[in-house]
């Protein structure tokens, strides 16, 4: 009988703790974490890039018009800001223009990033673009 009991409480302890885990991630909008996002060109700033971004993923889905979300950073800013967001995986591809005064030219270039649960308020993603 002891035996039984012993083992009816490895059972219970089990399901009981087991459920007690946290969710995954799951990227998207709806959280508590704000991104900002700064598209950069050979280690410069792109003001006035746009940052197309898919949820869940670690790779680029395609076509710009496949992405999940498109953000602007405003008008003369260095980064683009996204709101409430939840942890978890995103591709970020961003798209902007660079002039140095000599030249204009348009740069892209995406990541894969994932905010972490417990990551803080502020995250900031840094996204290398180029010709």
């Amino acid at each position: 009988m002891k035996k039984y009991t012993l083992f009816a409480g490895v059972i219970c302890s089990v399901l009981l703790f087991g459920s007690c885990r946290k969710e995954s991630c799951s990227a998207g909008t709806g959280g508590n974490y704000a991104l900002k996002i700064y598209p950069q060109h050979h280690g410069e700033a792109i003001p006035g890039s746009v940052a197309y971004v898919e949820f869940n993923t670690q790779s680029s889905p395609g076509a710009l018009s496949e992405f999940d979300m498109k953000a602007e950073a405003e008008p003369g800013s260095d980064y683009i800001s996204l709101n409430n967001m939840r942890c978890g995986d995103y591709y970020i591809y961003c798209v902007g223009i660079d002039d140095d005064g000599i030249t204009t030219e348009i740069v892209r270039g995406g990541i894969p990033f994932s905010v972490p649960d417990g990551a803080g308020g502020l995250v900031k993603i840094y996204v290398p673009v180029t010709e």
